[in-house]
């Protein structure tokens, strides 16, 4: 039985790439901050890391359920679960990212309370 065809693995290791990557946005966003220099930039950079970050997991799970690589039925809704919560997290990240343009301190913790509610939705 097969659980994962060549698009599964390459759409995880672009999720564990950027995943990798977001140290860098984060480093940059808090010392922008810090030196109240470049927030809206910083900002930005960093709500599209998670963004792009969110649209590949929600991709990646989608696919995963809809071309029947999990076998067991209740696994697999489980996982067009978690892509169907992972898509109203999308359009925050975008009101968030917009909302970066105008107060970059405000979308920081907006994206403080996005992180948040994933955690408690999936405790």
């Amino acid at each position: 039985m097969q659980f994962a065809d060549q698009i599964v693995i390459r759409l995880n290791l672009l999720l564990l790439m950027t995943v990798s990557f977001l140290p860098f946005p984060t480093k940059l966003m808090a010392e922008a901050l810090h030196e109240n220099a470049g927030e809206e930039q910083a900002v930005l950079f960093y709500g599209g890391t998670l963004l792009v970050v969110t649209s590949i997991a929600a991709w990646l799970a989608r696919y995963a359920a809809r071309t029947e690589l999990i076998p067991e039925t209740d696994t697999r809704a489980a996982v067009r679960g978690l892509s169907d919560r992972l898509a109203p997290s999308l359009g925050f990240y975008g009101a968030v990212i917009a909302l970066a343009i105008f107060a970059p301190t405000v979308a920081v913790f907006g994206f403080l309370v996005l992180a948040l509610r994933a955690i408690v939705r999936t405790a």
